[in-house]
């Protein structure tokens, strides 16, 4: 008896071991495949959010190139038949072409004077749209992208709106909507989830969703004050919308009124800040997904099979535990590494690059975005963009060391923007290795070094400058006490004759040359020493207009002045910076002499230690002037503040000379910066920042 209830003990606690071990075997593998289902949920919703985002981004550009479109800004301006006949025909191109619902344009009252579907029973034609948060957002400046019911149509779409912008003014004349059908947004959001997909505005109310019933109600439970803000804005009808019943448990889990409970899981949706995607994960249908495990029982010989299976499970299952607790830390650890990895690239100021065997792009951060001018999805899967034709070689060169293991750090060399300019760019390489140790990959990272190089140029130009002033001053100094004792010899020799002697004529020629060889004299003294300004606080609208008159007293050429009355006030040589003025205005009408128009424009600038001015930091005024003649060649504007350089074979009549480079000594010492662009055949723009002194 003893021995047989020793073996039915021992029976009893190897199937009591068995089912230990299976129950925590089966809980580790539940466990286990509900954290993957949890993934697999959040990066489903993500890639969602992407998509919708990258959507919404292409339609909020095509909106942005409507309004550029001249057509629309002559309706704005005039309610003449014909531009609004123009207008209608440039609507019913962009909603065909993008194959839209309906593009319209509103004036600054919020009426709408012309829009794609003029010719419905639904025409906007005179509706005001004042009301919709889209129009004020745009009438301020903002782009906006505004999903909504429509008032009029009662169909569901996403409004985009942008503003239009009549030349010579600084408010929006109007705005221009793209509706567009909610048909695509919808698509992207046709996927099989165990639960529902919910596209919900800030506030909760549910635009689009997998549950048809749910359209329109609010998610979760909000005060009576914020329905009656949503009810205002006529978003979503006219009237308040209900709750679904939905309560939160805590921030990961809800419940419905028939006490369901669901796993919640959250998405922002770019472009269209706070929205997002909502995914209430249903937890019955997911449990259905796990499967059960049971056991059961037949006779005695099962029980010392439960018994061996329960050694081995406790054997096994402590074995699988350990491997299980080391690979979850490995992989809590390389995730943890991902995420920074990836908020490190996401957040670098330098473009970052990864390209694999074929030269194809497999990473671009937003920084590339932002320097070279393709974004992302231009960009991933296919070669590089910003390869130069004649850097091909060069490229080939770096991609064949990088595969072969070496790395280069800070090569400088040229790369292609989007709008076709070359930038100069420091380039540091690495090759990328998968777990076996093999290259398989090359990352490049960018540095451009345009603003450094054009501060560096602008550092040394001054001590150029500075260096052939002082040799300039001393020269003009001499040169001037020469022209004195030559001019008194003059003068006395004219008296000595009498006005209608031939010599007397010559001599008083080679007196008004000795004054012209005087006036040269004292710009070189000018250029030398900057003529040492005695400042005091002026405006600049005055001395503009002064400047103009004087160089353009008999001229074909068109003026256009943007200064706008908050311009800050400055501390200033009237007289050296008018000089400065007139002879920038001077060689805008050399380069015009067929006419053209010239443009004056003033603004307030904040310089920050961060910025690549060789100025201090500090509140600047800046002022541009701008003409519409043949343009400097790349080759030789680099060299226009330099002492009687000339660019005669741009401009019609005596070139730069000496003019630049004694404005360049005036600005100079005023503490300020002058810079030219120019582009050939468009014009040129000198720009003058000076430093600016605080009203009051």
């Amino acid at each position: 008896m003893k021995i047989r209830a020793i073996i039915i003990i021992f029976a009893l606690l190897a199937f009591l071991t068995a089912s230990i071990g299976g129950y925590y075997y089966y809980y580790s593998i539940k466990k286990s495949a509900d954290q993957e289902l949890s993934n697999d949920a959040d990066a489903g919703i993500e890639e969602i959010a992407n998509r919708l985002g990258l959507y919404l981004a292409d339609l909020q550009k095509n909106a942005a190139a409507l309004a550029g479109i001249k057509e629309l800004r002559n309706a704005l301006e005039s309610d003449r038949p014909d531009t609004r006949r123009d207008a209608n025909a440039v609507l019913d191109h962009f909603q065909h072409a993008l194959e839209v619902d309906i593009c319209y344009l509103i004036d600054r009252s919020g009426t709408t004077i012309a829009s794609s579907n003029r010719e419905t029973p639904e025409s906007y034609i005179g509706k005001n749209f004042a009301f919709r948060p889209y129009f004020n957002l745009a009438m301020g400046g903002t782009p906006g992208i505004y999903p909504a019911l429509g008032v009029f149509t009662g169909k569901r779409g996403v409004f985009y709106s942008h503003p239009v912008y009549v030349k010579g003014q600084a408010v929006p004349a109007g705005i221009v909507v793209i509706k567009a059908s909610i048909d695509a947004v919808e698509k992207v959001m046709d996927k099989k989830f165990d639960g529902a997909l919910i596209m919900a505005d800030p506030k909760g109310v549910i635009f689009s969703s997998t549950r048809g019933d749910w359209l329109y109600h609010v998610l979760w439970k909000i005060p009576p004050d914020a329905l009656s803000g949503i009810v205002s804005s006529r978003q979503f009808g006219k009237n308040p919308p209900a709750w679904t019943g939905m309560e939160r448990l805590d921030e990961h889990h809800a419940v419905d009124p028939a006490g369901r409970r669901y796993v919640v899981h959250h998405a922002l949706i770019r472009n269209l800040p706070g929205w997002e995607l909502i995914y209430l994960r249903d937890m019955e249908m997911v449990s259905s997904r796990v499967p059960g495990m049971k056991f059961r029982h037949v006779g005695f010989v099962i029980l010392i099979g439960c018994a061996l299976i329960g050694f081995i499970s406790v054997i096994l299952y402590r074995n699988a535990s350990n491997e299980i607790r080391k690979r979850r830390v490995i992989e809590e650890e390389l995730q943890g590494i991902n995420h920074r990895l990836h908020a490190l690239i996401n957040a670098s100021p330098l473009p970052i690059t990864i390209i694999d065997l074929d030269g194809k792009c497999l990473l671009w951060n937003p920084a590339a975005e932002q320097v070279f001018g393709w974004t992302a999805q231009e960009v991933l899967g296919k070669p590089l963009p910003i390869i130069p034709d004649d850097r091909r070689e060069e490229f080939r060169k770096f991609q064949k060391m990088n595969f072969e293991g070496r790395a280069y750090k800070a090569t400088e060399t040229q790369r292609l923007r989007r709008d076709g300019a070359l930038i100069d760019i420091a380039l540091s390489t690495a090759p990328l290795r998968n777990a076996e140790g093999v290259i398989t990959e090359a990352m490049g990272i960018f540095e451009d070094l345009t603003d450094r190089k054009k501060a560096e140029e602008e550092r040394l130009k001054g001590h150029i400058l500075e260096s052939i002033g002082i040799l300039a001053g001393g020269l003009a100094h001499d040169f001037n006490n020469l022209l004195t004792i030559i001019i008194g010899n003059i003068a006395v020799a004219k008296m000595t004759l009498r006005p209608g002697d031939k010599a007397y004529g010559r001599l008083d020629d080679a007196e008004n040359v000795c004054g012209i060889a005087a006036e040269l004299s004292q710009r070189l003294i000018t250029f030398a020493t900057g003529g040492d300004p005695v400042r005091k606080i002026a405006p600049f609208p005055g001395l503009l207009r002064d400047a103009v008159n004087i160089a353009l007293k008999v001229s074909n050429i068109h003026v256009e002045f943007n200064l706008p009355d908050e311009l800050s006030l400055v501390a200033i040589d009237e007289g050296q910076i008018k000089q400065v003025f007139v002879n920038l205005v001077i060689n805008a009408r050399e380069a015009m002499p067929h006419g053209g128009t010239l443009t004056i424009q003033g603004e307030n600038l904040h310089v920050s230690s961060h910025d690549s001015f060789p100025m201090r930091e500090g509140d600047y005024v800046k002022i541009s002037i701008r003409d519409t003649g043949a343009g400097i060649p790349a080759e030789s504007l680099s060299k226009i503040f330099d002492p009687y350089y000339s660019t005669k074979d741009t401009y019609s009549q005596k070139g730069l000379g000496l003019g630049l480079a004694v404005c360049y000594s005036i600005i100079r010492k005023h503490d300020g910066l002058i810079t030219a662009e120019s582009q050939v055949g468009k014009g040129t723009t000198f720009s003058i920042y000076l430093t600016a002194v605080r009203n009051g």
